[in-house]
């Protein structure tokens, strides 16, 4: 546990200390995450099968492996040529990850507080999430980078990213269809109404219903994922919860102060809705609700929109402080819990190493 509270104690202070001419801090951090996404020996839940396809490809029992894209096997197949076992995978996945999300924040983040809200928050609320997916995360970030393209007004680079993504993980295909969800006309209570929406569809398990009427349409490689976790308790979970509040709280905040929404703002908070519609219609839907993390990389902003409606410098220095020392407990709290979890316990503690040859 030492491991990662000095992770965040380290990340806090380069990102304190950042000069706002520099992005040298900015860049260590990013080394940092890279090293202990991609020098991993072990992680979560899905670290075991890639291990096993990985050792497959490079045993020549390719077909043996089922569901993957053929980017990952042609990596695998690469990296194994040249001697190297199933973590210079990792590296590999951590490297294009965090490449694209540098990409991506520098586009959203205009100072060292957007950028300490950028990185302690995806330490927060992403970090164990996609640790273990590497494959979607990986999608994940050049999905976000897509869209920030499109912020800017490059659609065509923006689709051809989207379609990069699609070939790392397939899922990335909803990319395509929310890319105009990122440029319609979108008001106040149309933010706030769909992920409310979303969250009754996901209770009573409409959804699930949904999708079985629509299984003829789902690729055979998915249904294994369908079959097992068909339906599952719906629960929303702290964190969460205390997101969701602050999400619609910024939109009561924004109707008092009667402030124009800037296009960044308005870009984040149309990501943050998308992310919360999906985790919430796929609350009773097992392994769909990983449909969010394709969109989880603008949660930490949520702090960025919220704090963006206070105009005194005074109140968002208070607002600054409150947010970074909710940072520390929640990662506390969910460090010390790891080894209660069913699929995570084994990153406590962390294992890594440079030993990426066999």
């Amino acid at each position: 546990m030492i491991f990662y509270f000095s992770w965040f104690i380290v990340n806090f202070l380069l990102l304190a200390l950042k000069k706002e001419d520099s992005s040298k801090n900015v860049f260590i951090v990013f080394i940092l995450f890279i090293l202990v996404y991609g020098c991993r020996n072990f992680g979560g839940i899905d670290d075991p099968s890639y291990i096993s396809a990985f050792n497959s490809i490079i045993n020549g029992n390719e077909n043996m492996v089922y569901g993957i894209e053929e980017s990952f096997l042609m990596t695998a197949r690469a990296l194994g040529t040249f001697g190297f076992n199933f973590k210079a995978v990792f590296f590999i996945y951590a490297l294009i990850s965090f490449t694209f999300i540098f990409l991506a924040y520098k586009e959203l983040c205009v100072n060292k507080y957007d950028w300490m809200i950028a990185i302690l928050g995806f330490m927060v609320f992403s970090f164990l999430p996609t640790i273990t997916v590497m494959r979607q995360f990986a999608a994940c970030a050049i999905l976000t980078y897509a869209f920030t393209l499109k912020l800017k007004n490059k659609n065509i680079l923006s689709l051809i990213f989207i379609g990069l993504a699609c070939l790392l993980h397939i899922g990335s295909l909803i990319g395509f269809v929310l890319f105009h969800l990122f440029s319609i006309k979108l008001n106040v209570k149309t933010k706030v109404i769909v992920p409310l929406v979303c969250l009754v569809i996901g209770y009573t398990g409409f959804f699930v219903k949904l999708l079985n009427q629509l299984i003829m349409f789902i690729p055979s490689k998915y249904l294994g994922y369908l079959d097992r976790y068909e339906y599952s308790n719906p629960n929303i979970g702290f964190l969460h919860t205390i997101l969701i509040i602050i999400y619609l709280l910024q939109f009561v905040l924004n109707n008092k102060t009667n402030r124009n929404t800037d296009k960044t703002i308005d870009f984040l908070e149309r990501g943050q809705m998308t992310y919360f519609s999906l985790y919430f219609i796929t609350l009773t839907n097992g392994w769909m609700s990983r449909l969010s993390i394709y969109f989880i990389l603008f949660l930490p902003f949520i702090f960025k929109t919220f704090i963006s409606r206070f105009s005194l410098e005074a109140n968002k220095q208070i607002l600054y402080a409150t947010c970074f020392a909710a940072f520390l407990l929640l990662f506390i709290y969910q460090i010390v819990n790891l080894p209660n979890s069913i699929n995570m316990s084994n990153l406590i503690p962390y294992s890594g190493s440079f030993d990426f040859m066999d």
